[in-house]
């Protein structure tokens, strides 16, 4: 949301018309009304990429793709060497295009979850 649009939803909010003397509490209005609808459009973009993802993960392409990966790296993760039975995305830059086997790599289970957890914590800490 625009922050004009922000200010305009905060003043008909607060019933203020024109000029107001109250400038900080419009202000502060605001800002919030901007911070929710920011929170609003990431979860629902956040639903509608885990739905996406999910589809994708059920393609030959992907399927194929997480094969190689795997026999490139021996079926060993490559963080600990334990037996991986997962592929990781290195990113997600490619997201709209299949990726190249370069993007994914072999991870047991518990490295997989390692690297989630610290990709998640980064995003949040913004």
């Amino acid at each position: 949301m625009k922050w004009t649009d922000a200010i305009i939803e905060a003043k008909e909010e607060l019933g203020i018309s024109g000029y107001t003397s109250h400038w900080d509490e419009v202000v502060e209005l605001a800002e919030s009304i901007r911070h929710d609808d920011r929170v609003k459009y990431r979860e629902e973009f956040r639903e509608e990429a885990i739905i996406n993802h999910q589809e994708y993960l059920k393609t030959d392409w992907w399927k194929k793709m997480r094969q190689k990966a795997l026999f490139r790296d021996s079926y060993k993760c490559v963080d600990c060497t334990e037996p991986a039975r997962e592929v990781h995305h290195l990113s997600y830059d490619n997201k709209n295009n299949p990726e190249e086997i370069n993007d994914i790599i072999s991870l047991c289970t518990i490295c997989h979850k390692k690297r989630h957890f610290i990709i998640h914590n980064k995003h949040t800490r913004r």
